[in-house]
């Protein structure tokens, strides 16, 4: 895997080891020490680091944060799918499963896991094309046992025979569970159309057919051999970061991974081509199961990975995916022709693919060659014209900018991207390769935008309709390539004139020497700066992140955002349509680190503005003008209702799990309404439907705004001044709504989703009898100490599916707990059987829980809510959601962590008796697969409590008063 550049989602990608690069960069053990003075680091990053390499060629970092709440590792493998044997495809991704199943020293199953857990955190792990990646977090007392269960993993599993069926059950089921979703069934057929030499077109979840038992050929000894050969410490890096001192955290990591053996083993040198000559100036098309329109344009390439200090496709997909007025994205889309645009790069180790892609309108799809080709004129302008050293240096001045206010990743997050990113960065530049744009090279940036052409294209079109001839296998995915017409590549070849495009010019969003306010005043929580009928501000100006920025959350309230299914859908195209006409003024500032978020729920509408403060009077001074002024172009109305309605419609290929979980939200709260319903009621909603609306929407209302960072009483005063003057013309005061939940009858309420899914879903959920926030606590605490128990009994020993769990939520500040599965293997009924049986079950074994255990269980739960906020946004957005939910002290987490403090394992047993065992309240949301509709489910089917719908549920219901 290579380090990609996909804007916006690189951590995320990164973590899971999905993202891949390119680039055979052989790993030099030459530097085998580094000191914190020596690893480039951002100015505002107050940890330490040090780099090293164990005597068995193991690679490690360590990170002390004497102020964290959470320690956290991570070991990447440089190992993934594509080592996988061609008789054994998906062997990498059932190691990874195995793994967790015991080791020697610590042999009971779920062990590692339930500690985890237990003492407040999370482990994970994911397997990629040439990376598999573990990682944890935890409470930080407990860092030094957990390395020690995690280190074994890699030192002595146990594979013990028992668990080789269920595992693969359980891989098995991950397949089915995700066999209907979009991007796995496209990714297939962009396999299948690639060189089947090269081992990335192999498939890679694995199923119950590859990983099959053969006569003669056991899949435990083919096991065993992938993980003698593969994990190797040669191949293995390393990241912990806890609140000790560096030595501390080295002598951790040396006592517990040296045990690691080193066979010499390398990354797989992969000489083959990805694409064989046939296989490029081809068209594919794909046949999706959404009504969706999708224009990839991909072209293979050499690695960039060995030129990460000048980002040449860093470079070109800045420029590409700039939305900016004569931009290529401004352009299509006045046309009538995009939604979206987004340019990125990843590969395998040994080839790089920059794709551009597109989100097509209706129209769009009848001008498929015509984007193409507009594309390579676009291209060509940049050639000729874009690659300039000032337009580098602009680039670099802002990612040092970002680079010097850096804020901490969270631990886990951090310790697994940096895993990875160890495998190809040299270890000085751990930190800041993302950031560094050491040097401007026109050759290189020109050489690269050089493979952009069209005999390098795949062309590739994603829509209902087309002409199709073949179907993948394991998806069953529609799909076609065929060569492009030899004229048509001729045309796009060729290029009459550059003038209708523009590059972008200088970004004036920059910030210029942004400075820190000093603090006047300490403030522990957010106050009421401004209190007027309809208007209230709170502030709070930032003592501890010591940033130069802001985020400032504007909320505008009105019974007319949701009020009825008509109301929410238009409150749902205002707010697209709004976004739409903020993209090309907005897109500068989000290259400056200067960005907004807007959003609608069933109350009102709501704007973020976030990053540096210098200049955000500029952006919200254009927020507010288009919000309360919007000038609705007709076809760019049309483009966004179709756009939604078939969003909506869309959502009935969503997993089961989610459209039942889906099914309890619209049953039991009131103004949230199934995709279906809101798609009928926007149907026939016209412009000037639109315009009436939003006027009337601001005709009465309220505004509620919170501010939060490098914000002083001089700052809040302006802003308050500002946005009154801006938001408050001539409306009328109401209050904002209140959210309101409804109310379960006693017996069983049964909502029964009609799914096309194989598998069947259920969510099992029990009701609070009131709003509480002591009972919100209780509820957490008790799903803190069944979870683990019940994902161990569900998923490791019953193997009735991937997707198991227990969960604790509140709607309308009404507490509910739920347990949940999504299963291949039986029908809903059973599953509530087992639900209920499981439940009766651990009322025995929290019996037998020592107090020890049930205290540390607490201690992992208040952990976890008064969890650092390693970003000030992280802040910010907390202190927005308690004023959203009425908690005008700010205190939500302390309240619970009290109640939990207090609680005893007599007050969660009786909790389990009384409100689950014994409830009144209980609320069944469910499908039927296809492959269990028996008779047992026609007779099943005709209860009095059991409706079809959301809307038919709530008619039975009462709202909480």
């Amino acid at each position: 895997m290579k380090i990609g550049f996909k804007p916006f989602t690189i951590g995320i990608l990164l973590g899971l080891g999905l993202v891949s690069g390119c680039g055979n960069m052989a790993t030099s053990y030459e530097v085998t020490q580094l000191t914190d003075a020596q690893i480039n680091k951002s100015p505002n990053d107050e940890r330490a680091y040090e780099y090293f390499v164990l005597d068995n060629g193991l690679r490690a970092l360590v990170i002390s944060d004497p102020s964290t709440d959470k320690s956290a590792a991570a070991l990447d493998v440089h190992v993934g799918h594509m080592a996988d044997p061609k008789d054994r495809l998906g062997l990498a991704h059932y190691l990874e499963h195995m793994l967790f199943l015991g080791t020697q020293k610590y042999p009971e199953v779920g062990e590692y896991s339930e500690f985890i857990k237990k003492h407040g955190g999370m482990n994970n792990a994911g397997t990629g094309q040439q990376h598999t990646t573990y990682f944890f977090d935890i409470k930080p007392d407990y860092l030094e046992p957990a390395l020690d269960r995690f280190a074994q993993f890699f030192i002595a599993p146990l594979f013990d025979p028992q668990y080789v069926e269920r595992e693969k059950n359980a891989v098995h089921s991950e397949y089915k569970l995700k066999i209907k979703e979009e991007g796995r069934r496209i990714r297939e057929v962009l396999k299948a159309t690639s060189n089947p030499e090269h081992p990335a077109s192999q498939f890679s979840v694995g199923n119950l057919d590859t990983l099959a038992e053969r006569d003669g050929d056991p899949i435990l000894p083919d096991l065993k051999a992938f993980y003698a050969e593969h994990y190797s410490a040669s191949r293995m890096t390393v990241t912990v970061l806890g609140k000790e001192s560096i030595d501390e955290l080295k002598a951790y990591v040396k006592s517990k991974f040296s045990d690691i053996k080193n066979n010499g083993s390398q990354p797989q040198n992969v000489k083959t081509q990805l694409f064989k000559d046939d296989q490029l100036g081809v068209r594919i098309n794909i046949t999706p199961l959404k009504d969706a329109h999708t224009l990839s344009l991909q072209f293979p390439m050499p690695s960039s990975t060995p030129y990460y200090k000048k980002k040449p496709l860093g470079y070109l997909s800045n420029l590409i995916r700039n939305e900016a007025k004569g931009s290529l994205y401004d352009q299509l889309k006045s046309k009538g022709w995009i939604e979206s645009i987004a340019a990125y790069n990843y590969g395998p180790d040994d080839t790089e693919i920059f794709f551009i892609e597109y989100a097509l309108t209706k129209e769009g799809m009848n001008h498929i060659d015509s984007i193409t080709d507009e594309t390579f004129v676009y291209i060509e302008k940049i050639r000729q014209e874009g690659i300039e050293q000032q337009r580098f240096l602009e680039r670099k001045k802002i990612a040092e900018l970002n680079f010097q206010f850096k804020e901490k990743s969270t631990p886990a997050s951090e310790v697994s991207s940096l895993a990875t990113t160890m495998q190809y960065v040299e270890p000085q530049h751990i930190l800041n390769y993302g950031y560094l744009y050491k040097d401007f090279d026109n050759d290189l940036i020109a050489e690269y935008a050089n493979y952009l052409t069209p005999s390098n294209l795949r062309q590739v079109v994603i829509a209902q309709g087309l002409s199709t001839d073949k179907v993948e296998p394991l998806y069953q995915t529609p799909y076609s390539m065929q060569k492009l017409d030899g004229e048509l590549l001729s045309e796009w070849s060729k290029v009459d004139s550059l003038a209708s495009y523009k590059l972008p010019g200088e970004n004036k969003f920059i910030a210029e020497n942004p400075t820190v306010k000093s603090v006047k005043q300490e403030q522990e929580i957010p106050e009421l700066h401004t209190d007027k009928p309809g208007f209230k501000l709170y502030y709070k100006q930032d003592n501890e992140f010591k940033l130069p920025k802001a985020d400032v959350f504007v909320s505008v309230y009105s019974q007319l955002a949701g009020d009825d299914s008509s109301n929410r859908a238009k409150m749902q195209l205002y707010t697209a349509l709004l976004n739409d006409s903020l993209e090309s003024y907005a897109y500068a500032a989000r290259e400056a680190g200067l960005r907004y978020s807007l959003w609608s729920n069933s109350r009102g509408l709501t704007y973020a503005v976030y990053g540096y403060d210098q200049k955000q009077d500029m952006l919200m001074k254009v927020l507010n003008e288009r919000i309360m002024n919007l000038a609705i172009d007709p076809e760019r109305f049309n483009i966004h209702k179709d756009r939604l309605i078939r969003a909506w419609k869309n959502s009935k290929f969503n997993r089961p799990i989610s459209q039942v979980f889906g099914g309890v939200n619209q049953t039991l709260l009131e103004r949230s309404y199934a995709p279906e319903v809101l798609a009928g009621s926007l149907k026939n909603v016209t412009v000037s439907d639109m315009e009436s609306y939003i006027k009337a929407f601001h005709k009465a209302g309220s505004v509620e705004v919170l501010a939060h960072g490098n914000v002083d009483r001089q700052y809040a005063n302006q802003l308050s001044a500002f946005l009154q003057k801006e938001l408050m013309k001539s409306k009328s005061i109401a209050e904002k709504p209140e959210s309101r939940v409804y109310e379960l009858t006693s017996g069983k309420n049964i909502l029964e989703l009609d799914i096309d899914h194989n598998d069947s879903a259920i969510v099992v959920l029990f009701q609070g009898d009131k709003p509480d926030l002591k009972l919100t606590a209780k509820y957490r605490l008790a799903t803190q100490v069944m979870s683990q128990s019940y994902y161990k009994t569900m998923r490791t020993d019953q193997q009735l599916g991937y997707v198991v769990g227990v969960t604790s939520n509140e709607l309308a500040k009404v507490p509910n707990i739920s347990f949940f599965v999504q299963s291949p293997k039986v029908g809903p009924i059973e599953l509530e059987k087992r639900i209920d049986t499981f439940v009766r079950q651990f009322v025995e074994e929290l019996d037998q829980m020592s107090d020890v255990d049930f205290v540390a269980h607490k201690e992992g739960l208040i952990n976890d809510i008064k969890k650092n906020e390693t970003r000030m946004v992280m802040r910010s957005v907390r202190y927005n959601n308690e004023l959203s939910e009425g908690y005008t002290d700010f205190n939500k987490r302390d309240q619970l962590v009290e109640t939990i403090q207090k609680a005893s394992k007599e007050d969660i047993k009786t909790l389990i008796v009384n409100d689950i065992l014994q409830a009144d309240r209980r609320f069944v949301s469910r499908n039927v697969g296809q492959a269990h509709r028996d008779n047992d489910y026609q007779s099943a089917s005709k209860g009095k409590n059991l409706c079809g719908s959301p809307e038919c549920m709530a008619s039975k219901l009462t709202k909480f008063k």
